[in-house]
C-alpha cells in the first residue's frame, strides 16, 4: 500500500507571492500508485482562500471560503456520491465511494461538505439515482444560498471536510445538526494539490488584518498545502485499513454515471493595455483581450493604495471587490477629485487564469462649479438650492456627486450646515444686490 504522511510542507507553495501558475509540474491523479485507492484533490482550478477556518464567522468551524469569482463549478475531490441535499443554506455532503488517501498521510472514507450550492435541485436527483461521481468532473455549481434556499451571501464556495463517513448533519453527535460544525479536519489535511487541475494560486489561505482565530492554530496557511506531485515522498500515518479493492474507481452496474471530462487546455488571456481620459467624466479604456471571459476594473486611491471604485456593471455584491464583470472595453465614471490609478484584470473563467494590467496614474481635478451652490444643476443659485441642502443634510433628499462638489461650499470635504449658512449668505446677499 502506497506510502502518504502527515508532512504538511510543500517546496512547489514555498517562497512565493501574488498570483504564481503551476504550468511546470506534471501528476497523474493517481501518482505512481502502488494501490488503487484515489487522491483526494483540491477541487477549485483557482485556489483564493477568502476566510480560514475558525476565523470571523467560521470560529466554530473547520470549514474555508474560497471566492466564487473564477469558475462556477467546483470539481468532485474523488470519485463518491452525493449522499445529503438541502436547499436550506444550499448544503450538499458529497462521500467517498471507496477509502482515499489524505493529505495528513492517512487512508479513510471522505466526506465533503460543500454549503451555499446553487444546484441542490440537480444533486439531490444525483442522491435519489445513487450515481457515481468520476473524480475531477464538474460538481457543485457555486451559490450564495441561505436559509430556506434565499440567495442571502456573496457567491462563494464554504467547504469542510469530514474524515469518515456520514449520512446527514445529525450523523456526528459533535455537530449537533449544526452544519458548520460537520467537518473534523483542516482542508489542507485532506485534499492534495494537483497542479493539472489547480493551475492558479491567489491565495492559499491567510489571517484578514484585524481578525482573530476562535482557535489558536494555522493563521498562514501557505506551508500547509501538499502537492499531489510530492504525494509519494512521504510517510503513512496510523489508520484503519481497507482490503484492496479490485477497481476502486468503478461504479455499481445499477448506479448512473456521470461522464468524467479532461479539464480544459489552460488559455491564459493577453495581458490587458490600458488608457485613460477624462473631461467632465474620466474614460477607461483597454483592448479586447484574447481568451479573456470577462474584466474586473478596479481604482484605487494613489495615497492609501486601496480600492475607491470598482466601476461598471457589477454581478454580485461584494465586500471584497472581487466580481466586477464587464463586457464592455470602454467605461466611464464620475470620480471624486483626487489623485488614482487603475488596473484591469484580464479573467479566462474556464481555467481561472488571470492577467493584470499596468498601472495607469491619473488626476481628477475640482471642476468650475466646485462649491458654487448650484445643488441642481440649473446655473442658477437661489433659494431652490438652499431648500434641496436642507432637505440633504436632514437625511430627506440624495445628491449626486456633482451636486456634493457643488454643495461643499467650503471645500471640507463634508456638506453640513457650515456649507448651508454660506450658502443663505449668498444667496441672500444675490437678492440684496437685485
Amino acid at each position: 500500500m502506497k506510502n502518504v504522511s502527515a508532512k504538511l510542507t510543500s517546496a512547489f507553495l514555498a517562497g512565493a507571492t501574488g498570483l504564481i501558475s503551476f504550468s511546470g509540474f506534471s501528476a497523474p491523479i493517481c501518482a505512481s500508485a502502488a494501490d488503487a485507492y484515489e487522491y483526494a484533490i483540491f477541487p477549485l482550478r483557482t485556489m483564493c482562500v477568502t476566510q480560514l477556518a475558525f476565523e470571523g464567522s467560521h470560529n466554530n468551524s473547520y470549514h474555508m471560503d474560497c471566492s466564487g469569482k473564477y469558475e462556477e463549478y467546483a470539481a468532485a475531490p474523488f470519485t463518491g456520491r452525493v449522499v445529503y441535499t438541502t436547499e436550506n443554506y444550499g448544503l450538499v455532503l458529497f462521500q467517498s465511494c471507496e477509502p482515499v488517501h489524505y493529505a495528513d498521510g492517512t487512508l479513510d472514507y471522505m466526506t465533503v461538505i460543500f454549503m451555499h450550492c446553487a444546484n441542490t435541485d440537480e444533486l439531490a436527483e444525483y442522491r435519489a439515482a445513487e450515481t457515481v461521481v468520476p473524480q475531477g468532473t464538474d460538481l457543485i455549481r457555486c451559490g450564495g444560498i441561505g436559509r430556506d434556499g434565499e440567495e442571502e451571501y456573496v457567491r462563494h464556495f464554504d467547504i469542510g471536510i469530514y474524515k469518515g463517513q456520514i449520512a446527514s448533519p445529525f450523523d456526528p453527535p459533535e455537530a449537533g445538526g449544526v452544519y458548520s460544525r460537520l467537518g473534523n479536519i483542516y482542508p489542507f489535511e485532506g485534499f492534495f494539490v494537483d497542479p493539472d487541475r489547480t493551475v492558479n494560486i491567489v491565495n492559499w489561505g491567510t489571517l484578514v488584518n484585524g481578525h482573530t482565530l476562535a482557535k489558536g492554530d494555522y493563521s498562514d496557511w501557505k506551508s500547509c498545502w501538499v502537492s499531489l506531485k510530492d504525494a509519494d515522498t512521504v510517510q503513512a500515518q496510523p489508520a484503519k485499513t481497507y482490503e484492496q479493492p479490485a477497481v476502486s474507481t468503478t461504479p455499481a452496474a445499477s448506479s448512473e454515471t456521470v461522464k468524467s471530462e479532461a479539464p480544459p487546455e489552460k488559455r491564459m488571456p493577453e495581458k490587458p493595455l490600458v488608457s485613460v481620459s477624462s473631461a467632465d467624466e474620466v474614460v477607461i479604456s483597454y483592448q479586447d483581450c484574447e481568451n479573456a471571459t470577462y474584466y474586473n476594473v478596479r481604482v484605487y486611491d494613489s495615497s492609501s493604495r486601496q480600492v475607491a471604485y470598482c466601476v461598471g456593471v457589477c454581478e454580485d455584491a461584494n465586500p471584497f471587490n472581487e466580481c466586477r464583470v464587464f463586457t464592455d472595453t470602454s467605461l466611464s465614471h464620475v470620480f471624486a477629485p483626487g489623485s488614482y490609478y487603475v488596473r484591469v484584470t484580464a479573467v479566462n473563467k474556464a481555467d481561472g487564469t488571470a492577467v493584470a494590467s499596468d498601472a495607469v496614474s491619473f488626476e481628477v481635478a475640482l471642476p468650475e462649479y466646485a462649491g458654487s451652490g448650484d445643488l441642481d444643476g440649473n446655473t442658477y443659485v437661489n433659494a431652490a438650492d438652499v431648500r434641496l441642502m436642507t432637505r440633504c443634510i436632514g437625511g430627506n433628499a440624495d445628491l449626486k456627486q456633482s451636486g456634493m462638489i457643488a454643495a461643499d461650499m467650503n471645500f471640507d470635504g463634508i456638506v453640513n450646515a457650515a456649507d448651508l449658512s454660506i450658502l443663505k449668505r449668498n444667496v441672500l446677499s444675490q437678492n440684496q444686490a437685485a
